[in-house]
């Protein structure tokens, strides 16, 4: 807790001078709606692999605090769960914090990089009559991701993104011999305060 606490007074102390010396009408404070196409991955010992696509949706708010830098956080997984057959239901719901790294590209275009973490909350149901069993989890997760975004104008946004994200502790460790990743190409459209 004590380390949060210092990390969160860092970034704070970091982002009041930055909003302070914003000249561009596109720093602050923005919101973000998306839907994406989420693959679910499977890796079950003694199985093939499987992945399955889905429908997903993400909320999400965030600071651009200069050119370069800007701090979001997001909701992750609001869609249903990914089904394979005879297999089971995965899903997977991230709230994340995240730092983005952006490269601007003439007046409207930006690409950027993400890096972040949050907690992942996890549900696995096996299928009728596979004999796996379901398991449900929450653990730290690291997220990480490419996108580009087009500015409208001084408020208006879009972005296509491709993140993904993944459990930082060992599955095996809670006697759950799966692994499951999860990727997603994201459209979104954004709106800067």
């Amino acid at each position: 807790m004590k380390t949060n606490t210092c990390l969160l007074a860092a970034l704070v102390a970091l982002a009041v001078p930055a909003m302070a010396s914003a000249k561009d009408a596109r720093h602050g404070v923005y919101g973000i709606a998306g839907a994406a196409a989420k693959t679910s991955q499977w890796k079950i010992e003694g199985q093939k692999d499987a992945k399955k696509t889905r429908p997903d949706f993400n909320l999400g708010a965030g600071i651009r605090l200069n050119d370069y830098i800007a701090l979001e956080t997001n909701y992750y997984g609001i869609g249903k769960g990914a089904k394979l057959k005879g297999v089971g239901t995965r899903q997977d719901r991230l709230l994340s914090g995240s730092a983005l790294g952006i490269i601007p590209l003439g007046d409207n275009w930006d690409v950027y990089g993400r890096a972040g973490v949050g907690r992942l909350q996890e549900r696995f149901k096996g299928a009728k009559g596979s004999g796996i069993e379901g398991v449900k989890y929450q653990s730290t997760a690291m997220q990480y991701g490419l996108g580009s975004q087009y500015h409208f104008n001084d408020s208006m946004f879009a972005r296509v993104e491709w993140s993904a994200r993944r459990g930082l502790k060992d599955s095996k460790k809670r006697g759950d011999n799966r692994s499951r990743t999860a990727s997603e190409l994201q459209f979104a459209l954004g709106y800067t305060f």
